[in-house]
């Protein structure tokens, strides 16, 4: 069921170009993010006080996941998220997906001339890693990550900087993300901004931040953008695997 779209003039061909965050939004990366958490604390003879629920971490940076715990002093807090990030390299290439419908809509959206670039708080050794991983960094005509700005998100110097390089006007840009920073850092830059209910900050607190739309489903994109519409025969025909199980329904209301 489509969340209400607090700005239908969206759905106009005035979007040209799309911005994406990465994890919890086209990536399922929690799972790993957590295990890696959990490697580090015990290679580090720290104790987590109890389960690492999706609740509790996962909004968090990996930095803030560490001073959640407790871990204050810089010098360790920079050896344990240096720890993590190898850790991390090396467990999500096989647990971390993509979400459902992500690349088949991502090249409908390539070849309708949309400008595609992504804007995450990931490191760009980890961008990378995915981009290879899942085959999808051709999608894309930048991307920009944490380690290359003066201040990630939701500071805006990531959406201009993305802005810049594509040459692109903010009137006609959209931010899709699944964090409040996602939210904060289009509204910064004058962008267009899209929740979406998938990723790791529940849907209410992201709607909390005025986002112009709030979506459930990741193919509800093309409808918002005016490429197709997103019906159930849609889904039946576009979005079948091999076996012939469909990836995503919707039920409009």
């Amino acid at each position: 069921m489509r969340l209400p779209m607090k700005c239908l003039t969206l759905r106009s061909n005035t979007i040209d170009t799309v911005v994406f965050d990465f994890d919890g939004t086209l990536a399922d990366t929690l799972d790993s993010s957590l295990l890696a958490f959990e490697s580090t604390l015990r290679q580090f003879n720290i104790d987590l006080p109890g389960p690492p629920t999706t609740k509790t971490y996962g909004p968090l940076s990996v930095e803030g996941m560490f001073r959640h715990i407790g871990v204050s002093d810089n010098t360790l807090l920079l050896k344990m998220v240096s720890r993590y990030n190898t850790l991390y390299r090396d467990i999500a290439p096989g647990i971390a997906d993509l979400f459902p419908g992500v690349k088949d809509t991502l090249n409908l959206l390539t070849d309708r001339g949309f400008k595609l670039a992504i804007a995450t708080n990931e490191l760009r050794e980890n961008l990378d890693m995915f981009l290879t991983t899942f085959g999808i960094g051709h999608l894309f005509k930048t991307t920009c990550c944490a380690d290359e700005v003066s201040q990630p998100k939701p500071w805006p110097d990531m959406g201009r900087e993305v802005l810049k390089r594509l040459d692109a006007d903010a009137a006609q840009s959209l931010m899709l993300g699944d964090s409040i920073c996602d939210i904060q850092m289009a509204q910064q830059n004058s962008m267009a901004s899209c929740a979406v209910s998938w990723g790791a900050t529940p849907i209410d607190r992201l709607l909390d931040t005025s986002p112009n739309l709030a979506i459930t489903d990741f193919p509800q994109l093309l409808d918002i953008l005016g490429v197709v519409d997103t019906t159930l025969d849609f889904h039946s025909i576009f979005f079948n695997k091999p076996n012939g199980i469909t990836e995503t329904a919707l039920t409009f209301s």
